[in-house]
């Protein structure tokens, strides 16, 4: 039962966090003989481990060293799990999703994203194919010139980015854009053909090789995939892995080399 003020802050501080995503760890102390902290005792720390709050407190400043000390990384998406007497309780950061492309592909894939704990910006210029009839699940809808909204476009080192147009020259200028941006991942959709194509164009327009072996393109993992949804599973799986596991994707079809550009 929450009966006091203290305690209600603590736990109104802690649904925010959950609320806005930003991930952070909630520690519960259930065994003092192992853990040397005060039964019951709860503290919040956000995503870089720093203590944000705590309820009943009264441990002595090694016992709070050796708890933040013993915290696991958001980074590395931990599970909830028990160590010491102390019950760890990650609730783990969401990702943004740009897709950039509204069409079938874009809008399958945004469905999947959305319920896998991704917050979803749709992109198209044309704003018919970025409405909330498709994109009822999105954060954001944006439509405009790519040229000038994706330059403007608020990347961060938790953005994944998904180029999905509908035609050659799109995704090439949507990648030109995106590519050296920061984000923790970049892909797009297409033919080895075409995204050669692509390739040797930026490299022409001065984007290094280093900076497109990052690309993962194709994108999606090898399920054998037809349909769209399909499709967009192959994708969606793709961006769990990578998100979920440090960047490693089994399953990856084999990427375009550059060697001989």
């Amino acid at each position: 039962p929450v009966r006091d003020q203290p305690t209600r802050d603590f736990y109104a501080r802690l649904a925010e966090m959950i609320r806005t995503g930003q991930g952070g760890t909630w520690a519960v102390a259930f065994d003092e003989a192992k853990s040397g902290l005060p039964p019951a005792s709860a503290y919040l720390f956000g995503r870089e481990g720093e203590l944000l709050a705590q309820l009943r407190p009264g441990a002595a400043s090694e016992g709070m060293k050796k708890l933040q000390d013993d915290l696991t990384p958001l980074v590395e998406r931990p599970r909830p799990h028990a160590r010491e007497g102390i019950a760890y309780l990650p609730f783990l950061p969401r990702c943004r999703l740009v897709i950039v492309g509204g069409g079938h592909v874009g809008r399958a894939v945004g469905q999947l994203a959305a319920d896998l704990d991704f917050d979803v910006w749709a992109i198209d210029d044309r704003p018919e194919y970025v409405s909330e009839e498709r994109f009822p699940e999105a954060e954001r809808r944006i439509h405009g010139v790519m040229g000038e909204v994706l330059p403007q476009l608020d990347i961060t080192p938790d953005t994944y980015c998904l180029i999905v147009t509908r035609g050659h020259n799109h995704d090439e200028e949507a990648l030109l854009h995106l590519v050296d941006r920061g984000a923790r991942y970049v892909g797009m959709i297409g033919s080895k053909r075409k995204i050669r194509l692509i390739f040797e164009d930026l490299i022409e327009l001065g984007v290094s090789r280093e900076v497109l072996e990052k690309v993962h393109a194709p994108v999606g993992i090898d399920i054998g995939s037809q349909t769209v949804p399909e499709i967009a599973v192959s994708i969606a799986a793709e961006l769990v892995s990578h998100r979920n596991r440090q960047g490693t994707v089994p399953g990856r079809p084999e990427a375009v080399s550059l060697a001989e550009m």
